[in-house]
C-alpha cells in the first residue's frame, strides 16, 4: 500500500465521522436504551478517531520502514468512523425515519463487523509496537489466532438473534438450535480475541528485555500513555461527570494513547519521557498528600472548633490553606528526593557524587588529590570505559 492510499483512507475516515456526527444530530430526540446514553454521546466518545487517523497517517508518511501506522489507520477507520456511522445511520433509518433511507439493518450489521475488526486490531497495536513486527517469530502465532477468530465472528454474526448496536431483532436470524450453536461459536471467538489482548501486552515485556535503548524509550512512552488512559477511565468509579462531559472525558482519555504512540514512533521528544515520568510521579504524590492533609485538617479542626464553640468557623479553612502553603515546598523536596532514590537511583547517585566533588573542590588544595577526585566523580556518574585527564599549563605565565 502506498502513502496515497493512506491519505485516501484518512480523509475518507474523517468524512465518514462527520456524516455520523450529522446523523447523530438528527437522532437527538430518539429515546435510546439507558446504558447507551444520549445520541450525542456516540459521536463525542468517538472523537479520538480524528487523532487516531492523523497519527496513523503521520506514522505511515514519516516512518516508512514500519507498517505499524497501517494498524492505527485501520483501527481509526473501523472502530471509529465505520462504527459511529453505521450505528447512527441505522438508528436514523429504523427509528427516526423508518424505511425512508434503505439498508438500515445492513448498516447496523456492518457497524458490528467494523467493531469486531477494530477489536481484532487492538491486540495488534500492542503486539506490533513499535517496529510493525512481533518481538519474535513465535509471537506471530497470535496474529494467526486473531485472524481465524475474526473469520469465525464474521461467518456467524449475520445469524445472531440481535444486533448489539441497534435495539432491534435480526431479520436474518436462524431459528432453532442452529441459532444457539452459531451464537456460542461467535461468543467463543470474541472471547479468544479478548484473551489475546493481555497476551499481546505481555509481548511488550519480552520486547523490552530484547530491545535497544531507543526502543526502550519508545516503550516507556507507550506505557506512560497506557497508564494515563487507564487512570482516567478508572476515575469513573469515583466520579461520573454530568451530561456530555463524561463522554468527552472518555474521548480525551482514549486520545492519550495514540498521541503518546505518535511521539514514540516519530521520535519527537523521545528522550524526555524519563523527565515526564519523574515529574508525574512527584506531582501526583504531592497532590494526593496535600489533598489528604488539607481535607483531613479541615475536618479535624472543624470538629474541634464545633466541640468547643458549638458552631463551625470559616477561619478553619483559612488556617488549613496557610498550613498547606507552608508545607508545600519542604514536602516537594522530600518527595523528589524519595522518588530519585527509589526509582532514579543512578541520577540520585550522580547528583550526590557531583555535590561531594563540589565540596572537595572547594576545600582541596593539593592538585594531585583534586585530579583523582575529578576522575572518581566522572567514573561514578558517567561510567565510561576509560578516563584520561590532561592539564594545560601556560609556560610563559607559570614558568617551567
Amino acid at each position: 500500500m502506498t502513502p496515497r492510499t493512506a491519505w485516501v483512507l484518512c480523509i475518507t475516515g474523517i468524512i465518514i465521522y462527520l456524516l455520523a456526527a450529522y446523523l447523530a444530530y438528527l437522532n437527538r430526540f430518539v429515546i435510546l436504551p439507558e446504558d447507551w446514553g444520549p445520541s450525542y454521546s456516540i459521536i463525542i466518545s468517538q472523537l479520538p478517531v480524528l487523532a487516531v487517523l492523523i497519527i496513523g497517517l503521520l506514522i505511515i508518511l514519516r516512518a516508512k520502514e514500519t507498517r505499524y501506522g497501517w494498524v492505527w489507520l485501520g483501527f481509526g477507520v473501523c472502530f471509529g468512523a465505520m462504527v459511529s456511522f453505521g450505528q447512527s445511520y441505522a438508528i436514523y433509518a429504523l427509528m427516526v425515519s423508518p424505511n425512508a433511507p434503505p439498508f438500515g439493518w445492513l448498516a447496523a450489521y456492518l457497524a458490528g463487523i467494523a467493531w469486531m475488526f477494530g477489536l481484532s486490531l487492538l491486540p495488534l497495536i500492542l503486539l506490533l509496537f513499535p517496529t510493525g513486527k512481533p518481538p519474535t517469530t513465535r509471537w506471530g502465532l497470535l496474529i494467526w489466532i486473531i485472524r481465524i477468530a475474526l473469520l469465525v465472528i464474521v461467518a456467524t454474526s449475520w445469524a445472531l438473534p440481535e444486533n448489539g448496536f441497534v435495539p432491534i431483532e435480526n431479520p436474518n436470524r436462524l431459528a432453532g438450535p442452529f441459532s444457539e450453536i452459531f451464537q456460542t461459536i461467535g461468543n467463543l471467538a470474541i472471547t479468544i480475541i479478548f484473551l489475546t489482548i493481555p497476551l499481546s501486552a505481555l509481548s511488550l515485556i519480552h520486547r523490552y528485555i530484547l530491545a535497544s535503548r531507543e526502543v526502550r524509550q519508545q516503550l516507556k512512552w507507550f506505557a506512560f500513555g497506557a497508564v494515563l488512559f487507564c487512570l482516567v477511565l478508572a476515575s469513573d468509579f469515583v466520579y461520573t461527570a454530568p451530561g456530555f462531559w463524561e463522554p468527552l472525558k472518555e474521548a480525551l482519555a482514549i486520545m492519550i494513547l495514540p498521541v503518546t504512540v505518535g511521539i514514540a514512533i516519530l521520535r519527537y521528544r523521545l528522550w524526555d519521557i524519563d523527565l515526564i515520568i519523574r515529574k508525574t510521579l512527584q506531582y501526583t504524590l504531592i497532590t494526593g498528600l496535600l489533598a489528604l492533609a488539607y481535607f483531613g485538617s479541615v475536618l479535624l479542626l472543624q470538629n474541634l472548633v464545633e466541640t468547643i464553640t458549638g458552631e463551625q468557623s470559616p477561619f478553619v479553612i483559612v488556617i488549613s490553606t496557610v498550613a498547606i502553603a507552608a508545607i508545600f515546598n519542604p514536602l516537594r523536596i522530600r518527595i523528589q528526593d524519595f522518588i530519585d532514590r527509589r526509582f532514579y537511583r543512578k541520577k540520585y547517585d550522580a547528583e550526590f557524587s557531583l555535590a561531594n566533588f563540589a565540596v572537595t573542590a572547594g576545600n582541596e588544595v593539593d592538585l594531585e588529590n583534586l585530579c583523582q577526585a575529578l576522575l572518581n566523580t566522572v567514573e561514578e556518574t558517567m561510567h565510561p570505559e576509560r578516563v584520561n585527564l590532561w592539564l594545560f599549563f601556560d609556560v610563559n605565565k607559570h614558568g617551567k
